[in-house]
């Protein structure tokens, strides 16, 4: 049973910019720390200036246009394989690494957190965690549920899949994302930027 329904995606206008300890060269590809933009690595160094919260349309237009183009298109990707909840208040929230190129204007998905790392750095704590927060009450407002913040709500709807999903009204506690099935039809068909 079910029939379909309209999946609706979101994508948050903050984020946060992590750095690599030191700029890249491609003469010192042994040198992790000018790679690695992870900050479980990075937090033990001097200087490190944690994670840096940005409003990206903001702040950066043409890389929030390439990463909500992004988003959208993996959304369309995935969409054959989900099954979405009856219940209209349910959500699945994803944390999503890209990397930008030299540009500023490109958006490299890297991967894609189910469950998303929500810790502050030290480095820059109260920053980072007012955003978290701001980022939490925003998402249970888009649900019908009000906490008493103030401010605009930053999630912003993003394209819908063509195709509609399949709706399982017995289905209220979880939705199923079938990945090996998404692995073999997309093959080689599918780029991620």
């Amino acid at each position: 049973g079910g029939g379909g329904g309209r999946l609706q995606p979101y994508f948050y206008e903050m984020a946060y910019i992590l750095t690599a300890m030191r700029p890249y060269r491609l003469g010192a590809p042994s040198d992790d720390l000018r790679h690695i933009s992870n900050m479980a690595v990075n937090k033990h160094e001097a200087g490190y200036p944690g994670q840096i919260p940005c409003r990206v349309p903001v702040e950066f237009p043409a890389l929030w246009a390439s990463m909500t183009e992004v988003w959208a298109e993996l959304v369309r990707a995935a969409a054959p394989f989900l099954q979405v909840q009856a219940n209209a208040r349910h959500f699945e929230f994803y944390g999503l690494d890209f990397l930008a190129d030299a540009d500023g204007e490109t958006a490299w998905l890297l991967e894609v957190n189910r469950l998303p790392g929500l810790q502050a750095s030290a480095a820059n704590k109260a920053a980072e965690d007012q955003m978290y927060n701001k980022m939490i009450a925003d998402l249970l407002e888009l649900i019908g549920v009000s906490l008493p913040l103030e401010g605009t709500n930053l999630w912003q709807p993003t394209a819908q899949p063509e195709e509609e999903v399949e709706v399982n009204p017995k289905m209220t506690w979880k939705n199923t994302f079938n990945f090996k099935a998404f692995v073999k039809r997309a093959g080689q068909d599918i780029i991620f930027r």
